[in-house]
């Protein structure tokens, strides 16, 4: 794996104890109703109290359905890196079921694992302070826009303890026996970043020509442009550690799944590679059954309802 003493003695200098209070203090509180007003603004639904229907075609709200699962695997991880709490019943449930298809009132399931993660560098805590935020703003606003076309999916539950075991195996990190744990130390937590950062950025930039509102398809763009800068920054703060061998070994797995070519952080020749780019210097993208079968850890899952495995150990439709 990397060696912390890799990391530059500059920037490993003592820092402020960790502030758990982070999902306050960040003023997230009124994120929800905020969203539902510019969410009206923007022509993608209605505000109105009890609202049962919206303007969005299925089949956008079956990407954000399946963009809003996503977050609540990207918004866990960061969140219990940071504060070491998972999301709250205010943001995990839902009101469709997708296994019996009827509308209610679902509650969200369990996260397990997960910790914060004891960093002793302070840049890398406050990206992740920052992330998280975001992760959680992203995911507040997606459930506002959902909530009044009835298919708000309450989130399913979420491996975060033995799966990344898995993901370091099946990538060669580690041999069977072993165990790996990203909240155990920052670098490992750079590493677990880095496997969901490119996989949110490809499939988000992908879903973008398939929507069909306007309004919409400009809210997925500059989602996947914020993913960007998120994995931008783990992808630079991995090269500057040299991680370029256990990313290259991430980045085989993730294409292995998926079938879309996947590039690390290094190029062939040993010089920086910026991002996963193709020909002509555009992210790669994903469509939702590639970015499934990678967070399945199961390549060719096309979302069958029996399918289980990997983030979803109950699987997505329970």
């Amino acid at each position: 794996m990397i060696d912390p003493a890799a990391v530059n003695d500059s920037e490993t200098r003592p820092i402020q104890p960790r502030r758990r209070s982070l999902l306050r203090d960040a003023g997230l509180a009124a994120v929800g109703a905020a969203a539902v007003g510019g969410m009206t603004a923007a022509g993608l639904g209605t505000a109105s109290a009890g609202a049962t229907t919206s303007s969005i075609p299925m089949n956008d709200v079956s990407q954000l359905v399946f963009v809003l699962i996503l977050k609540y695997v990207t918004a866990n991880y960061y969140l219990l890196a940071a504060t070491g709490q998972s999301l709250g019943p205010d943001d995990t449930s839902g009101n469709f079921s997708f296994y019996t298809n009827t509308v209610g009132n679902f509650p969200g399931k369990t996260v397990i694992g997960g910790a914060a993660v004891p960093f002793k560098t302070a840049i890398f805590q406050q990206y992740a302070d920052n992330i998280a935020a975001d992760e959680l703003t992203h995911l507040r606003y997606l459930r506002a826009v959902i909530a009044p076309t009835n298919n708000l999916y309450p989130m399913p539950v979420i491996d975060m303890a033995a799966v990344w075991t898995t993901i370091a195996v099946q990538a060669q990190l580690i041999v069977p026996g072993q165990t790996f744990n990203p909240f155990a130390d920052e670098i490992s937590f750079l590493l677990g970043a880095y496997f969901l950062e490119d996989l949110s950025v490809s499939y988000i930039c992908g879903a973008v020509p398939t929507l069909s509102d306007a309004s919409l398809s400009e809210y997925f763009g500059a989602l996947s442009g914020a993913d960007a800068y998120h994995a931008g920054t783990i992808r630079t703060l991995l090269a500057r550690i040299g991680g370029g061998g256990p990313v290259a070994k991430l980045s085989a797995l993730r294409q292995s799944l998926s079938g879309v070519v996947d590039t690390g952080i290094l190029t062939p020749a040993g010089t920086v590679n910026i991002g996963p780019f193709g020909p002509q210097a555009l992210m790669l993208t994903r469509t939702p059954v590639e970015a499934y079968n990678i967070l399945y850890l199961t390549p060719g899952s096309s979302f069958p309802a029996g399918q289980t495995g990997g983030f979803f150990p109950a699987g997505i439709y329970s």
